[in-house]
C-alpha cells in the first residue's frame, strides 16, 4: 500500500511539472520505474487517474491490479521512444540518430536508424535525411553511396502516428513550396547510389529506391506504395514507376497497393538483383568497389547525362553532352586516365 501510495505521489508531482522536466526525470528514472511511470503519459485521462483507473480495472475483471499495470505497460510502449522506457532484457542503448552517416574512405554509406518504427519517416528522419544526403553531394571526397535500413524494414513510408514533417518544413505559401524537397523526389546528385534493401521497403521508402541507381534486394525485402488504401495518391511514384516498369505492373504497385515479395520485384525490373539477406551489405559493398574503379567526374557527367537526355529534344540532348564532354576533359582526371592508359597502370583518380 505505501509503494502504491509512493507512486501515486510521484505521478502527481510529474503532472505539476514542465514537460521538459518531466522528459529529463523519466530518463534519469531506471527502466522498471520508467515503465510504471509512462502509463499515465500515454493516456488521455490526468495521471493519477490514469493508474487509478488502470488499477479499478483490473480488479473489476478479476485480474491483479499488477497485470492491469503491466497490461497499461505494454500498451505505452509502443506509443513511447524506446530510448525511454529501456530494454526488456536492459539491453545497451542504441544510437538515437534516426539517420547514419557513415564514410569510409570514398563510400558513404547512409542508413535508416528508427527500427522499433520499421525506419517509417516522421520530421526528425526527414531532416536527418537531408540532410544525410545533403552532406554526401557536398562531400567531393564521396563519390558512391550505399542506402539501407536498421532492423527488419528498409523504410516503411511515412509514419502514421506521428506524420508531421514527414514531407519536410517549408517557409511559404503552398504555391511557394519547392517541389524537390529530398533526393527520393529528386535532388540533382549525380553520385552513383546504390540501394540496399534489406526489409519492407514501402512508401517513401520505395519513392527514394526508385532514385538510386542499382538496386539489390534481400531475399526478404517487400516492395509496395500502400497509399491508395488508406486514400491518398502515391504522386512521386506514380511520376516515376511508369518510366521503370511495364505500364501494368506500375498500375498494379500504384493502384491496388499491395506489396509484392523480392522475386517478383525482380520478375518486373523494380530490383536488379536478388541475393540472401546475410550477403545483402556485402553485395553492396562489392559493387561500390567496382564503381570506384571508373573516374568519379566521368561517372557523374554520364549519370546526368542519362537523365536529362529524355527530357531534352535530340539536337539540344547532343549540344549539353558536348558541352558536358569537353568540361570533364579538362579535368586531372581525364589527363590521368590518359596517362595510365599509355603507361598500362591502373589510374589514381583524384575526382578533379
Amino acid at each position: 500500500m505505501a509503494g502504491s501510495n509512493a507512486l501515486f505521489a510521484t505521478l502527481a508531482l510529474l503532472a505539476l511539472l514542465a514537460p521538459p522536466v518531466r522528459f529529463a526525470l523519466l530518463v534519469a528514472l531506471a527502466p522498471p520505474v520508467r515503465l510504471a511511470l509512462l502509463v499515465a503519459l500515454v493516456d488521455s485521462v490526468p495521471l493519477v487517474g490514469s493508474v487509478r483507473s488502470v488499477k479499478s480495472s483490473a480488479a473489476a475483471t478479476g485480474l491483479d491490479p499488477s497485470s492491469g499495470l503491466r497490461l497499461a505497460v505494454d500498451r505505452a510502449v509502443s506509443f513511447v521512444p524506446p530510448f525511454l522506457y529501456g530494454s526488456p532484457m536492459d539491453e545497451p542503448a542504441q544510437s538515437t540518430d534516426s539517420v547514419l552517416y557513415d564514410k569510409s574512405g570514398h563510400v558513404v554509406t547512409i542508413t535508416y536508424n528508427r527500427p522499433e518504427a520499421l525506419n517509417a519517416i516522421n520530421a526528425d528522419v526527414r531532416r536527418s535525411l537531408n540532410n544525410a544526403f545533403a552532406e554526401f553531394r557536398d562531400d567531393e571526397d564521396a563519390w558512391v553511396g550505399v542506402v539501407t535500413g536498421a532492423g527488419r524494414a528498409f523504410c516503411a513510408g511515412a509514419d502514421l502516428r506521428d506524420g508531421s514533417g514527414s514531407m519536410g518544413e517549408f517557409p511559404g505559401s503552398f504555391w511557394e513550396k519547392p517541389t524537390l524537397n529530398s533526393f527520393e523526389s529528386g535532388w540533382e546528385i549525380y553520385k552513383p547510389v546504390i540501394a540496399a534493401v534489406n526489409g519492407h521497403c514501402l512508401g517513401y521508402g520505395l519513392t527514394l529506391v526508385t532514385w538510386c541507381d542499382f538496386v539489390l534486394a534481400s531475399d526478404r525485402a517487400t516492395f509496395g506504395y500502400p497509399e491508395v488504401t488508406i486514400g491518398v495518391p502515391a504522386m512521386v511514384g506514380a511520376m516515376r514507376l511508369p518510366g521503370r516498369l511495364a505500364w501494368a505492373d506500375a498500375m498494379e504497385l500504384l493502384l491496388i497497393g499491395e506489396a509484392i515479395d523480392a522475386q517478383r520485384a525482380l520478375e518486373i525490373g523494380l530490383v536488379w538483383r536478388v541475393v540472401p539477406h546475410e550477403r545483402l551489405m556485402e553485395e553492396a559493398y562489392t559493387l561500390a568497389s567496382r564503381l570506384l574503379r571508373g573516374a568519379p567526374l566521368a561517372q557523374r557527367a554520364t549519370k546526368e547525362m542519362a537523365q536529362r537526355a529524355g527530357h531534352l529534344a535530340t539536337i539540344d540532348a547532343l549540344r549539353f553532352a558536348e558541352t558536358m564532354r569537353l568540361a570533364v576533359a579538362g579535368s586531372a582526371d581525364a589527363r590521368e586516365g590518359a596517362t595510365a592508359a599509355v603507361e598500362r597502370r591502373s589510374p589514381v583518380w583524384r575526382g578533379a
